[in-house]
């Protein structure tokens, strides 16, 4: 079958109007709209009306990430060749009524969710034209839809299962009430085109050895920016500066070589001073600003790297405000202070991370940076706006354009990322992930094919790797929404070859210590139950006690050492079983082990006592303030399932005593 969907499908379209140019006659031909032309779309920050339905297109760039950027939604064009008008303009204001509905009912999208369907609704208007038919009569036919599904790549798929929903949902505003829609069989037909693409790809974990490398290649460039920042800032402030100066010097009619000559002269000394950063002979200007933005790439990625963040949440930090300190057992803690669109449906939520001394260091540069773009910009915010850290070097309120962080991006890996050799494929293939990962550009010879997301995932992995973060950690710190998406990001952790860097850390001595470290704290959860305050409960409790009360020390370190026993501490208590857990706790009790009466199990009745009081303080502050929130009804069955756990242990341990 002719591939007739998809970007290749609308290469060639025209605008909407006549081959003459006249408008009025154009719109003679567009059918009457589904919805009101005055109905406002979108608004500014001040609250001022940006876009109207009626409009050829919707402004949405009050809603980007920095508040001012392009986000402009448009319809579909007809091709070249087009010649019946009035299907032309029948698919147009099918395109645009199908996604107001989509905009302005259910859950709140995000302007490149909105893109994507509307891109997609535009690709099936010139599969429907081609066929003679309007959008909604394609949608509606399952064996097209299906014949089309087949050409699709997963996020088009879901996209058509949104677009036909939408028809569904809206079916009496946007239909007329005699059509019979074949909404359940269309989606059986999507669903089972996605079942039939290839498992979803996952975020490569990178090699430890690569991820030495490239950690150690971003701590080399924070060294080489510290030493040459003071010059570059320098040179952009005189480069501003002396563009001025000379345009007021200057006459009106000089010509464009006399400015150049001035500016030369001027800024002699400066050049000289950038020949040592690598300038030659292209515009000086251009040069500084380059460098800016090669820096700002540089310290991006660091600052990923030692905290966690996804690339959206590191591009729109503020730069007032956006580190805090805090002290800790006679240390200085650092946290960075920013924003997440994952937690509340796309919209833009306050949150932080924590990082140490090498993020803290990316963020005073980057500090540094925004700082000079600022003072030489010298605008003012428009409401809703604030500076950025990682600004265009042109306005300190306006993203760097992705375009240009691509291309540093480039650059960064180009420097920093070593080149794969077949021990880094053989350590992926040993981790065995459950959803394997893109091998695209993974080869042997190449050098490592460096995202940001990486550095999230890896950073996940290795730490918890370590033994030293928990996974409630990491859920903090990462900004998961669910557990399933924390573990997704620490799969692979138990195969993932374990990174420490400072050969003076704690881990080592812990790791050459693991027989005693295990028969200390097996024997010293034991004496617990002598402590008529508090009870050890769980199989595994009574079990353990039985083995080590009739033997001596030596006897039970001997057992330790041999494996016969064992015993690693968890946050309720420890788990004495000798083999590898086939489920991991991803909550402060493994419900898994207290549901099927696990026989390794052991829980010290305080700390569970302690967790369920804290749980519970959790659940009357949500009822309270956030009554009805996901997060509410998460946390309040988290409740539920460790008081419903407390009396199953509670009761198995009472059955055994009696029995005994």
């Amino acid at each position: 079958m002719e591939k007739q969907f998809g970007r290749s499908a609308i290469v060639d379209l025209h605008p909407l109007l006549e081959a003459d140019g006249s408008r009025s006659k154009w719109q003679d031909l567009i059918p009457r709209p589904y919805f009101d032309p005055k109905t406002v779309v979108t608004r500014n920050a001040n609250g001022e009306i940006v876009s109207r339905y009626g409009d050829v297109s919707w402004d949405y760039s009050a809603q980007s990430q920095d508040g001012i950027s392009a986000q402009t939604l448009y319809f579909w064009r007809a091709p070249q060749d087009a010649t019946d008008h009035a299907l032309m303009g029948r698919l147009y204001e099918q395109n645009k009524a199908l996604s107001w509905v989509i905009a302005d009912h259910g859950d709140i999208k995000t302007f490149r969710t909105l893109y994507a369907y509307n891109a997609v609704a535009k690709d099936f208007c010139t599969a429907a034209y081609r066929k003679g038919i309007d959008l909604f009569t394609l949608l509606n036919d399952v064996d097209e839809v299906a014949a089309l599904c087949d050409e699709m790549i997963e996020p088009e798929l879901y996209a058509t299962k949104a677009l036909v929903r939408a028809l569904w949902k809206h079916r009496r505003k946007l239909l007329d009430s005699n059509v019979q829609l074949q909404h359940e069989k269309i989606i059986k037909k999507i669903r089972a085109a996605q079942a039939n693409l290839p498992d979803r790809k996952q975020t490569p974990l990178i090699p430890s050895r690569i991820y030495c490398s490239i950690l150690a290649g971003l701590l080399d460039g924070l060294d080489a920016i510290e030493s040459d920042l003071d010059v570059l800032l320098d040179a952009l402030r005189k480069s501003r500066e002396v563009n001025a100066e000379i345009k007021k010097r200057l006459p009106p009619e000089a010509k464009r070589f006399e400015f150049h000559v001035e500016r030369g002269k001027e800024l002699s000394e400066t050049a000289q001073q950038l020949h040592a950063q690598g300038w030659k002979r292209s515009t000086l200007h251009n040069f500084i600003l380059g460098k800016i933005t090669t820096y700002q790439t540089h310290l991006m990625h660091t600052v990923a790297a030692f905290s966690g963040m996804r690339v959206g949440e590191v591009r729109i930090l503020p730069l007032n405000g956006v580190l805090e300190t805090f002290q800790d057992r006679g240390k200085t803690h650092y946290v960075i202070k920013g924003y997440t669109h994952k937690l509340e449906r796309g919209g833009r939520k306050a949150t932080e991370w924590v990082t140490i001394d090498q993020g803290h260091r990316a963020i005073k540069l980057a500090i540094r940076i925004a700082q000079a773009i600022a003072y030489l910009y010298g605008g003012k915010p428009q409401k809703g706006q604030e500076a950025l850290l990682f600004p265009s070097t042109h306005n300190p309120f306006r993203l760097m354009g992705s375009h240009v962080f691509l291309r540093r991006q480039k650059q960064l890996t180009d420097n920093i990322c070593p080149k794969i050799l077949a021990e880094d494929i053989d350590e992926l293939n040993r981790l065995e992930l459950e959803r394997g990962w893109d091998r695209n550009g993974i080869e042997v010879g190449k050098r490592w094919p460096l995202a940001m997301h990486q550095l999230r995932r890896s950073l996940s992995v290795y730490a918890h790797r370590s033994g030293m973060v928990t996974l409630p950690a990491l859920k903090a710190q990462l900004q998961h929404i669910t557990d399933e998406m924390r573990a997704y990001y620490s799969d692979g952790w138990s195969r993932a070859v374990n990174l420490v860097f400072d050969k003076e850390h704690f881990s080592h001595e812990w790791n050459a210590a693991k027989t005693e470290s295990s028969y200390f704290g097996l024997t010293g959860a034991l004496q617990i139950a002598f402590d008529e305050d508090d009870d050890l409960l769980g199989l595994g409790a009574r079990r353990m006690e039985q083995v080590v009360s009739g033997r001596s020390r030596q006897q039970t370190l001997e057992l330790v050492k041999s494996g016969t026993i064992a015993y690693r501490e968890t946050v309720l208590g420890g788990c004495v079983s000798t083999e590898e857990c086939k489920a991991m706790p991803l909550t402060p009790i493994n419900f898994e082990c207290v549901e099927s009466n696990c026989a390794n199990l052991i829980v010290r009745s305080k700390r569970l006592d302690l967790v369920i009081r804290s749980q519970e303080s959790v659940v009357a502050q949500l009822n309270q303030d956030e009554k009805g929130s996901v997060t509410q009804r998460l946390e309040a069955e988290h409740l539920k399932r460790m008081l419903l756990a407390r009396d199953r242990l509670k009761q198995a341990k009472a059955k055994m005593e009696a029995a005994a």
